[in-house]
Formats: structure tokens, sequence, C-alpha cells
């Protein structure tokens, strides 16, 4: 859908016009903005900003990314996409294979996990390069803005972002940056033009020198402002040289539409105002464009006129094919139209958009449908084309252009469905039940009970949506009660992608994030059933629905029901199509073999998994699959080679936290906490669990909280560590966690004991019996420590530590420890101290000694 013509005018450098002033002050000026991070350029419009952007390229054959920026690029998916296609034109091949995928996903959250991929990208480059973001003035996004605030706090060295705009930046770190000496601002004044500057201006615009006097009063008056003088310049020719112009002309009053109005519009002819007017409306153009809306077979000839003039149309690419109308200049002539002829306003985008329509340019074309006022056109085109927005994630581009219709204006039952969706997928809730009522109104009124059907699974799917969202279960069931139709399939719902990024379904808005409960499993359990019925099982939404049963269940320890389902999706092959299904349906499969300690098994699993992830399009869903081998490393002991595997996915203690890889660092954790860097450990984690709860995940803040409980134990805080294990208790009790608590061991079941004693758990009867419930299963599934004479717990010793203890009874030093096991000594290391920590010691004779009471080495 999006033309390679127009991508390619945004992403490419102005091309320098046929004249301009060389300005070696201002270049340098620019060029001191490779010493800083970031760089600010502010100016109103007609100030050069672009132009001199540009030249400084040209001259310094400086390295760099340009994107030029319009009102659509309000959409944060959509911004970042474009800025990825900055690079990979020029700087970074393959780079759109890499990042596209992360932009998808159907919630904002893992945008810092996105940028921090960007990040990576650009420190893959070795030259310095610029960056530049070309008339930011257009961007109101929040969400970009905070996204640029990140990226710039993290660029590397040799990453330089120059941002122009007609105002002021709303960046919350400016003050931060020039404090930090990380930010250089250029303002208006620094660009005014001088006089020795203009005379030159002067000599090539009209042809000869005006008078000092005259030169010193336009500079005076314009206050240097480059658009200003080239339109006085414009007037003296008209005027044969007569220079009324400085007269009345004001600095103060910039209006660039008056100016144009009475010193230069009248000026031309009246076969070029009509050109003018007719193709004011179009953001770019080339001469076959405009041939086309204006009927005419000269259109370059004006173009080239109009360029020659300098001021009014600026080249957009280096082959000079592609122009557009300096902004000021579009929105003057555009209000002569607009005030001369509505008719001919709203028929020339009316023209456009079928123009645009013709070339297959559906975004341009619905702008057009919209400003034209053919709102069954834009309507028609965009439920057209609504997956493709869907597909990419770009959600704020489709409720702007729903915004712009009138108040009073009925889209078709589908497309409003379609509205309701996306409004109950961005959390305006209240917005999308209100509209999803009507909706079924309208439905409710339809004659045709074969009407009624058709929208029927559109309604279901769209209500359930906003139901899971809403956690308004009875609603649901009401309404599953009511219907008595066939709930057809339709591909915009059921085929909807609900997963990007995650490594668990239970992490996505899909999921709850986290918030398990006998309502949502049955509610599961009757979608299934219900959509079963209605051969709907090979959907994406069926096997979503599916795996998102197959992990609560695991996680309420209901092991029968998770295994069933398991299978369930393991006969049908769609869920290998696609890596938001695949990879958590596999690691559910590994969970299931690492709770029986089949390692090998579950790491056979991971690697075939890896291998239909090849293409590097599915980079960060293979870091997931990494984490989880780097995991059964140190369950099999191997911390070393656990260290490898992240690392080999970037993903060490130095590394920027984000919530969508926290799989990932709290595995880093487990590593930390196996060498004893609890302090790193605990500031990993408190980090996670920050991201986490500002982003209402249960279950990864309830693994988080468990992990530092763990921290502080190891660390030898026991109270602090049993008061984490509370609170992750109390957070998750309601939902009936079992297996993120019963999974950890002995560590919890020791800290499970000590809590179960505390005098307030013992006056509380419903979390007395949940911690109860909790050791009942530890207990059942051998996962208790040792018990010593002295009342203490402790932990067992793994395989591997008891293959340790066996050559340390033979007399073998930790050399001939490493050699035999094929381990390094400061793994040996590590391991030894682990098992005089377990058994309470601290030397070889102790340990053994201990070993030889427990009878830990018999029959060994």
């Amino acid at each position: 859908m999006e033309s390679s013509i127009l991508l390619k005018t945004k992403v490419s450098k102005p091309m320098i016009r046929n004249y301009t002033i060389d300005r070696p002050e201002w270049i340098h000026r620019v060029e001191q903005g490779m010493n800083f991070r970031i760089n600010m350029i502010y100016a109103p419009a007609g100030s050069g900003k672009t132009t001199l952007l540009g030249q400084w390229l040209y001259e310094k054959k400086q390295p760099y990314a340009w994107l030029s920026l319009d009102e659509r690029d309000n959409d944060p998916r959509r911004f970042w996409r474009y800025m990825i296609y900055s690079l990979s034109c020029y700087m970074i091949p393959d780079l759109e294979e890499r990042l596209l995928p992360l932009l998808s996903n159907s919630s904002m959250s893992s945008i810092t996990s996105f940028i921090d991929m960007f990040i990576h990208e650009l420190d893959q480059l070795k030259a310095p390069l610029a960056m530049i973001l070309d008339d930011y003035q257009f961007i109101a996004s929040s969400d970009i803005h905070k996204g640029l605030c990140y990226l710039s706090d993290y660029l590397p060295p040799h990453i330089h972002l120059y941002i122009s705009s007609r105002q002021t930046l709303p960046f919350v770190h400016i003050g931060k940056w020039l404090v930090r000496q990380q930010l250089n601002i250029i303002a208006a004044g620094e660009m005014a033009f001088s006089e020795e500057e203009v005379a030159l201006l002067c000599q090539h615009t009209i042809g000869y020198s005006l008078p000092t006097e005259i030169i010193h009063k336009l500079v005076q008056q314009t206050e240097g402002w480059i658009a200003g003088i080239q339109l006085a310049l414009i007037s003296f020719q008209q005027d044969e040289g007569q220079y009324r112009f400085t007269l009345d002309f004001n600095g103060k009053h910039r209006s660039i539409a008056d100016y144009l109005f009475y010193e230069v519009w009248s000026g031309f002819d009246e076969e070029l105002q009509s050109f003018l007017l007719q193709t004011s409306i179009l953001k770019r153009m080339n001469a076959e464009l405009c041939d086309e809306l204006t009927g005419l077979q000269d259109s370059q000839c004006k173009l080239h006129r109009l360029q020659q003039l300098t001021l009014f149309l600026i080249p957009l690419d280096e082959d000079g094919e592609w122009y557009r109308y300096h902004h000021l200049f579009a929105e003057f002539v555009q209000n002569v139209l607009r005030q001369s002829s509505h008719t001919r306003w709203i028929s020339g985008h009316q023209k456009a958009s079928q123009i645009y329509i013709e070339r297959q340019w559906i975004e341009e074309a619905i702008d057009h449908s919209l400003i034209a006022h053919n709102y069954e056109q834009a309507a028609q085109l965009i439920d057209n084309h609504v997956e493709e927005w869907l597909s990419k994630g770009e959600l704020d581009t489709l409720l702007h252009w729903f915004q712009l219709f009138p108040a009073d204006y009925e889209f078709t039952i589908a497309l409003c469905l379609i509205q309701a969706f996306i409004l109950g997928i961005v959390d305006r809730f209240e917005e999308s039940i209100e509209l999803l009522k009507r909706c079924e109104q309208r439905i409710k009124a339809l004659s045709s009970s074969d009407k009624y059907s058709n929208y029927l699974g559109i309604l279901f799917l769209v209500k359930t949506n906003i139901l899971f969202a809403s956690r308004d279960f009875d609603e649901w069931f009401a309404f599953m009660r009511s219907i008595q139709q066939q709930i057809p399939q339709n591909s915009v719902f059921f085929h909807f992608n609900y997963n990007k990024n995650e490594p668990f379904v239970r992490n996505t808005a899909f999921g709850l994030k986290g918030l398990l409960s006998q309502e949502t499993a049955h509610v599961s359990a009757e979608m299934i059933r219900i959509l079963h019925q209605q051969h709907g099982e090979n959907s994406l939404l069926v096997q979503y629905v599916m795996q998102a049963v197959v992990e609560g269940s695991y996680e309420r320890n209901d092991l029968n029901t998770c295994i069933y389902w398991v299978q369930k999706i393991s006969k049908n092959d769609n869920y290998r199509i696609v890596p938001g299904l695949l990879v958590p349906f596999r690691l559910m499969t590994v969970k299931l073999k690492l709770k029986e300690k089949q390692y090998i098994t579950a790491r056979t699993i991971l690697e075939n998994t890896l291998q239909l992830l090849e293409d590097p399009q599915y980079h960060n869903w293979r870091k997931h699959l990494y984490a989880f081998i780097a995991w059964i490393d140190l369950l099999e002991g191997d911390i070393e080679k656990s260290i490898h595997v992240l690392d080999s996915i970037s993903i060490t203690s130095k590394q920027r936290i984000s919530l969508d890889q926290s799989l990932a660092f709290m595995i880093l954790s487990r590593v930390l906490i196996a060498n004893k860097d609890y302090n790193t450990a605990l500031e990993i984690l408190a980090s996670i669990r920050f991201f986490a709860e500002n982003e209402h995940s249960t279950n990864i803040e309830c693994s988080v909280i468990v992990l530092q409980s763990i921290c502080t134990y190891r660390k030898g805080q026991v109270d602090t560590a049993i008061l984490l294990l509370q609170q992750a208790i109390e957070l998750v009790m309601p939902f009936d966690y079992v297996r993120t608590f019963v999974d950890e061991g002995m560590v919890i079941y020791i800290l499970l004991q000590k809590l179960s004693h505390k005098k307030h758990i013992v006056n509380h009867p419903q979390m007395l019996k949940y911690i109860t419930k909790l050791l009942n299963i530890l207990e059942a599934e051998g996962k208790t420590p040792l018990l010593l004479s002295d009342n203490h717990l402790i932990e067992a010793l793994t395989p591997k530590e008891l293959d340790v203890l066996k050559l340390i009874r033979q007399g073998h030093s930790n050399q001939q420890i490493a050699d035999q096991l094929g381990l390094t000594i400061g793994t040996i290391k590590v391991y030894i101290n682990r098992i005089y920590n377990k058994l309470g010691v601290t030397s070889r004779v102790q340990a053994l000694l201990k070993s030889q009471e427990l009878e830990l080495l018999s029959g060994l």
C-alpha cells in the first residue's frame, strides 16, 4: 500500500537548488552539532532550515539519515517505521526485516524494547552519522515525544540527532541535556541573513545590485528572515524596481499570506495562478501527477518556472523529479482557492482522491476523500484496506480518520464494529462499549436473519475482546445465552494476530496479563466450545484461546488439562506458522519437560524451534528461545555456558531493561544469584518489577517478586525474603497461582514454612490455607529440603553438586575436578561455595563430615 516513490521523497535529503548563498559561518555552526548528542533548530517557516541542512550535507559529504515529517506521521508505529526506512535506504541494509516485526505489537508497552534494538543497530555503525528529522512541528503525539526522548538519552556517541521545527520542542529532558552539555540549540536569530548575504541574493534573483540603503532597510525590517527577503525581491521585479515593498514591510507581521496576496500573487499571470490553485492541494507532486490533476500537458515547464523563483517549490529528491510547495506558500494558495471557489476546492480534492485510488496510494486517497466530504468513498477505502493497518499496528492512523468523519455520520455496521474493536484495544473501553451498544441495536433492527447472522460473528469477537479486557464476564455470559444463530467466521477478527512479541500469551492484553480466575477459565472453555461447533477451530483466535488455556491451567497446577490442550494444539500445524503462537506453545512444552528434569528433551525442542525461526525477521523471538537455553544450562550447572548464551543475545547487566525482554533478564538474574552477585540481580529485578507494575502485568510482577525473595534469602536477609514472598502471595492469591512458586523448589519451601509460622499468617485462615496447599504440592513433588539435627532446613544438593562433592571426597584438587567434569576452575569454585552454603560449612573437611552425617554420598 505504501508507495515506494512517496517513501523515497520522505527519506531523501532535499536537492540543492541551482543557486544558494554560501554561508560558511552557519555551516560551521551546524557542523559543530556533531559534537553534541542532540541538535534542535528552531526558526519560523521560511527561515531556510531545510535548505541549509541539506546544503551542509552536500558540502561536507556527511553520512546521514533524513526523514521529512508530515501530519500523518503522528501514529507512533508509522513514525518509527519511517525512522527504520530512513536508515535502511542508505545506511543499514535489511534493517526492516529485523525491526519492523517489533513495531506491530498491539500494545505500546514494548516500544522501549524496540528503541533498544534500534539503538543496538545504530551502535553497529562505525562512522559518525547525522539523523535529521525535518518539520518536527507536525508531531503532536506524546508517545512519539517520549520515545524520541528515550532514544536521545541512549544514543551511541557517534550518532547525532538533528531536529528542525518551527517551534520549541516539548521534550521533558531538555534541561537535563543542557546541563550535561549534550544539547545544541540553534535559534532563529542565528539563521538571519546579513546585508552582505542579501546583496549576493539580490544579484542572483533580480540580476542587479540594490542600493545599500534599501538593503539595509530590507534586512532591518525583515530581521534577516529569508522568506520575507525573497518575497520583497520578487515584488521589486514585478514593480520594476520601485522598492515600494520596503515602505510597509514589517518583520513583526510575518503573515506570509498577506505578503503573497498583496505583493506577489497578483503579479502572476492567470495561467500560472490557475495551475497553482489546482496543484496546491498536493503534498508531493511531479509533472505527471500535475498533468493528470490539471488536464494540462506542460506541467513540467510550470514547475521549472516556479523553481526559478527559489521560494515556492522545494525539490524532494536528488533526481529533481518530485517537489512540494513551501508549506506557507501552499497554505496561502489553498486559502485563496477556498475563498474564491469552495466548489473548486471540493472538486479538486475529489479528483486527487480518484487519481490516488488508481495508483493504489490509499492513504492519500482517503485524506483527499475526507477533505472533499466524500465520506462514503473514504469509509469504503478504509473498510477495504483495514486489515493492512491492523497488521502493521497503526491504530492511531485509523482512529484519526474515524475522528474526521462528521459526528452524525453512520458507518456501516461492519466498520462501526471495527472502530469499537480498535477502541477496545487501545483501552478506550467506555467509548468502545457505547459504540458497541449502538451496533447491537442496529444489528437487532435488521429485518433479514441472514444479515443478522453475517454481523453476528464480528459482534461476538468484538464483544469478547472488550469484555475480556474490561473483565465484565457476567455480561459476556448473558450475551452468549442470547445468541441462537450460527456464528460465521470473519477474517479481520478470527485471524487477528494478538501476540507479536511476548514469549507467553499470558503476558499480552489478550491473555489479561496474568489475571487468572475460574471465570476466565470458564469463558475460555465456553469460547472454544462455541467456535469448535461453528468450525472455527483452525482460526488464530481459537489457537490463541487454547494457548491461553494451556498457560493458565499450568499455572493453576491443573496439569491434566494443560497436557490435554497441548495435545489438541499439536495436532494442528497452524500454530507453527505464527511465531506469536509457536514460541509460547514450545516454551510451555519445555516447561513441562523441565518440571520432570528432562533437560535433553527440552533443549531439543528449543533447538528445533530455532530452526523454524531462522529468518532475520524473527530475531526477537529467537532471543526468548535462547534465554530458555541459558536457563537449562544453569539448571544443569554450567553457569559459564549460560552467561555465554545470554551474552550472545545482548542480555547483560549493562543493557537497558525492558518489559518485553523480562524473561531473559529474569534468567540473567538467576545466573547472577548463582554467582553470588546479589546486588546486581536485585537491581535488575527491581527495574523489571517497576515496569511490570506500571503495565499491570500480574504474572511478570509475581515472578519477579519471587526471585527477589530467593535472592534476598541467598544474601542472608531471611526476614526480607519472607516479606517479599508474602507480597507475591497477596498479589496472586485471588488468581490461584501455583507453579510460579512451586517451580522454584526448595528455597520457596523453606520460606513458606517460615512464613506459615508467622503470627499474622496463623490468624489469616485464607492465606494459611493457600500456603499449606503450596507446601503440600512441593512435598508431593519431592521439593522439600533436608532436615538437620538442629531442625535447620537446607536445600538438597543438585546432581552436579553431588558430582563435585564425590570428587572432593576422592581428594581431587579444584583443577582436577574441573578437568574431569569439563568445566572451568572458576565454575568449580562457584559449585564448592554453593555446597558450603547449603551444608552450613566453611571447608572441605567440614563438608565431608556433614555429608557423611547426612549420608549424602551413600551408594555413590
